[in-house]
C-alpha cells in the first residue's frame, strides 16, 4: 500500500471514529466521554486492520484523534 492510501486510510478511520463517538454520546443511554472513545477507538482500529494496516495508530495519530473527539461534544 503507497503512503497516499496509507494516509487515507488512517484519515477514512478518524472519521469512523468521530461518527461512532458522536452515535454513542447521543444515544437514548448515552456513554460516557471515556466508554464511548475507548469504543470508538475500536472501531477506528478495526477499520485499520481490515485495510491490511496495523490495528492501532502513531503516536501523533493517537493525540490527533482524541483532540478529535473532545471537539465533538
Amino acid at each position: 500500500m503507497t503512503a497516499s492510501l496509507e494516509r487515507l486510510a488512517v484519515a477514512t478511520a478518524m472519521y469512523l471514529a468521530r461518527l461512532e463517538y458522536g452515535q454513542l454520546r447521543t444515544q437514548a443511554a448515552p456513554l460516557d466521554p471515556e466508554s464511548a472513545s475507548a469504543r470508538a477507538i475500536d472501531v477506528a482500529a478495526a477499520f485499520l486492520a481490515q485495510a491490511g494496516l496495523p490495528g492501532s495508530f502513531t503516536l501523533n495519530e493517537e493525540q490527533e484523534l482524541y483532540e478529535l473527539l473532545r471537539g465533538t461534544e
